[in-house]
């Protein structure tokens, strides 16, 4: 069974149930939010300080992910004093990932002089509650942490979550997160995304990846909409709609998004020619709005009033 994942917000209360169950049954209303960059997401429980620092603890839940961002503008001997710190985190703890950068190096590169360290763990063995308090003891300030916890079946991520935290009445939102759309990859893999740049620079990695879209439809239900592929060459995209419960038939085409030409495969569009090639961006290509019957046009200008010819 796939966990629910829930999130840490320490910003705006998030929607009710019942503003979220509006939002996913309009299609055009959801879309128009994750078109704007806007993000849904449904409330699942407060937590107090005290909760994270538990978590933290290793007392509540099993602690799967843990990172530590921590950048200080210090002098060149207290600087010494972090990087025993490091060097000795390294030897005793053995972080899978870890970055740094000294005065020096942020000078050579034009920077401000600061000091940057970073540590990432996902085999957690040591104990993470006494190592952060020795990071804050030793650096005096608060620094960044993102961790991921799987506590009854859900897995609860925080992302640069201020730590420790100062303000101990301060209340935290565990929310779910409503992505515009999610991909599934042909080897049974899942991600989500709120932009079509991202998903671009993840299918470059890959290039023979074909990846099925998502949205969101009513009821809060992931909806199949579109499997497409872009062939980085010569800029063309494979596009294939399903067809919708035997209602629509299935479309399949191919797009090449510089001259706006189409090569029909199978099905029907009803399509408008532009006068001219459209100008080209990726983020222009909403692909989770090419759904069951439907295809997006393009936002088009009034035409200006034509002007009557004066009779001489």
């Amino acid at each position: 069974m796939e966990k629910q994942r829930l999130y840490l917000e320490e910003t705006r209360p998030p929607i009710s149930d019942s503003l979220y169950n509006t939002i996913t049954a309009h299609r055009k209303l959801y879309r128009k939010l994750a078109l704007t960059g806007g993000q849904v997401k449904r409330l699942r429980g407060t937590l107090k300080a005290a909760d994270i620092q538990t978590m933290l603890s290793g007392k509540k839940g099993k602690l799967t992910r843990l990172d530590v961002m921590l950048e200080l503008y210090c002098d060149e001997e207290y600087e010494k004093k972090l990087l025993d710190f490091y060097n000795k985190t390294i030897s005793k703890s053995k972080p899978e990932k870890q970055f740094l950068q000294t005065l020096s190096e942020a000078e050579e590169h034009g920077g401000a002089p600061s000091f940057k360290m970073g540590l990432s763990w996902s085999n957690i063995k040591f104990n993470t509650q006494k190592f952060t308090e020795e990071l804050y003891e030793l650096a005096d300030t608060t620094f960044l942490i993102n961790f991921e916890l799987e506590l009854d079946g859900s897995l609860i991520t925080a992302t640069n979550l201020s730590y420790p935290i100062i303000d101990e009445t301060q209340n935290f939102f565990l929310v779910e997160y409503i992505p515009p759309f999610k991909v599934a990859y042909p080897n049974g893999t899942e991600q989500t995304f709120s932009k079509l740049t991202s998903l671009m620079e993840n299918m470059s990695e890959n290039l023979e990846a074909t990846p099925k879209l998502y949205v969101m439809g009513n009821q809060g239900r992931w909806k199949p909409l579109i499997t497409f592929a872009w062939q980085f060459e010569d800029g063309l995209i494979y596009v294939k709609i399903p067809s919708e419960n035997g209602k629509t038939e299935e479309k399949e085409f191919i797009l090449n998004p510089v001259t706006g030409n189409i090569e029909l495969i199978k099905g029907q569009l009803k399509v408008e020619k532009a006068k001219s090639a459209p100008k080209f961006k990726p983020e222009r290509i909403f692909f989770f709005e090419l759904g069951g019957d439907e295809l997006a046009k393009p936002e088009s200008k009034p035409e200006p009033p034509k002007q009557s010819k004066k009779k001489s």
